[in-house]
């Protein structure tokens, strides 16, 4: 998100009439859904030569590698790997899919596929960015709807094997993960980096009513389930849950269509803006891509770190003095050369569009294939391993699965962007609530499988005190790190309950 501005000449005048473009244009932004803050983007100073071109780093100041005690080589190659976390658990893919072949432990097959679909998962969240963006808004609604979740393909795979509580409490993990973990997170790193940071609260009062709905529509039959003991009543019960579980998807696209029309409900980016600096109404610029309809706001590319002034020369001079603060890790001319010839290829217009969709298909196709792995193993790893049933599906599995998420609404949260860390976590669970859950029973309804919303006592109750937690909690518009704190602590709570559950005969 970005804000130009040009200054108007001095004099009473010039003065009252940048005061009308000022209201003018911040009157815009808020009618569109944006918060407004006077505040400096960072708790950081700015550099020194860009005060007046708003050009600052909102992280930490740039260190002195003589003064830090680690070597500035290591430095680089932390900040590399923090950055390329992924792409170093893709290492594990072929490792993965090796062991599950040859002769290796089921608990070593278990853990390689863990971290292979950890690392696809986040890839695969990346080409469906790229591809969102060069489609229209509503063709990337919907096909973030449908691969926005892809890394749940490991559920899938627990409904084909008929593992039934598997699926159920990893659907559980998946929404207590983005609204206690996540978002707890999130809180905590978000108030150490700035305090009370702020976010949308009728975003957050919309998604609370979806989230209460849902537990509303997940509980009932398990309530039924209960009461009824005759085979009859169970195969109504299996219906009951197959008809909410469609007028749970219709509610999705409702709240889908919602959002793509209006922005008043939807989880913005923060407008920052210098105390006394004009506004040009006319060059006002938002920039917004969408992580997908449901992480509404998602917008802003993950890797941005910079505020880049637009002067040539101050452009030119603040590029030289990044450099010289983050100088580059020293690469061999081979290296250089591949780099360069690697970049030029990825520039061609055809093969821009192409890559995601290469990735896209690739990533989905491997995650089918290390999910398997994952499902086939979990039998072993429950057998020979502290490890319970209910472990692996409400914890493991949808951590896994939501590791990408943890990273990124992290991320934003550190640089004063909580609203988006509230669309990626919230938003993140609405999906699974409102979509996923109801396909993965609509889905087993078409293969024959009796897939129904039964849940266990510790399960319902898990379901009850995350969103009674959740609810008392996000209502306002403000942070604080006891809210973090208690969403972790609930969620750590829910993770040492699930130890001591007994397996199902």
């Amino acid at each position: 998100m970005q804000i130009d501005s040009d200054c108007p000449s001095t004099g009473e005048d010039a003065s009252e009439a940048s005061a009308h473009l000022n209201d003018d244009a911040i009157s815009r932004l808020q009618s569109a859904g944006y918060r407004i803050s006077n505040e400096r983007p960072s708790p950081s100073e700015a550099l020194p030569m860009f005060h007046n071109a708003n050009g600052y780093i909102p992280l930490a100041p740039p260190q002195d590698p003589h003064s830090s005690r680690i070597s500035p080589s290591t430095m680089r190659l932390l900040r590399r790997l923090a950055r390329q976390w992924s792409n170093v658990l893709l290492l594990f893919v072929p490792i993965g899919i090796i062991a599950a072949n040859t002769d290796c432990s089921d608990t070593i097959v278990f853990a390689l596929n863990c971290l292979a679909v950890t690392g696809l998962a986040d890839v695969l969240c990346h080409a469906t960015d790229e591809i969102s963006s060069y489609m229209g808004e509503r063709a990337g609604a919907l096909l973030n709807v449908t691969m926005g979740n892809a890394g749940e393909i490991v559920i899938f795979h627990g409904l084909a094997s008929k593992q039934y509580m598997i699926v159920r409490t990893s659907l559980l993990g998946s929404i207590m993960v983005n609204i206690l973990l996540v978002l707890g997170l999130s809180m905590i790193v978000g108030e150490m980096q700035q305090r009370a940071q702020s976010y949308n609260a009728l975003a957050t009062r919309v998604a609370s009513c979806l989230l209460s709905l849902t537990s509303m529509a997940l509980l009932i039959p398990s309530t039924l389930k209960q009461t009824t003991t005759h085979k009859q009543h169970e195969r109504d019960m299996l219906s009951f849950s197959r008809a909410i579980s469609v007028i749970l998807v219709v509610v999705y696209f409702a709240y889908l269509w919602s959002q793509i029309k209006s922005s008043k409900c939807a989880y913005k980016s923060l407008v920052q803006m210098e105390p006394d600096t004009p506004v040009n109404p006319e060059i006002v610029h938002i920039r917004s891509r969408s992580r997908n309809s449901m992480r509404t706001s998602l917008q802003i590319a993950r890797a941005r770190g910079y505020s880049y002034p637009q002067d040539p020369e101050l452009q030119l001079a603040f590029n030289e003095q990044l450099s010289r603060a983050y100088p580059p890790a020293p690469t061999s001319p081979t290296v250089e050369k591949l780099s360069a010839a690697f970049e030029l290829v990825r520039s061609v217009s055809w093969v821009k569009k192409g890559w995601p969709l290469f990735l896209l298909a690739t990533s989905t196709g491997l995650i089918s294939v290390c999910g398997k792995y994952l499902v086939e193993s979990i039998d072993h790893v429950v057998d020979h391993t502290p490890l319970s049933r209910a472990t692996v599906g409400l914890i493991v599995l949808p951590a896994v699965g939501n590791a990408a998420e943890l990273v990124s609404a992290v991320m934003f949260a550190s640089r004063k962007q909580m609203d988006l860390a509230f669309a990626i976590s919230i938003g993140s669970a609405i999906q699974i609530a409102l979509f996923v859950t109801p396909l993965v029973v609509i889905l087993g309804w078409g293969m024959g499988v009796d897939m129904a919303l039964q849940f266990s006592f510790f399960e319902a109750v898990t379901l009850i005190g995350t969103t009674v937690l959740f609810l008392s909690l996000v209502l306002d518009d403000k942070c604080s790190v006891l809210k973090g704190a208690l969403l972790t602590a609930g969620y750590a709570i829910i993770a040492v309950g699930s130890y001591f559950v007994p397996n199902p005969e």
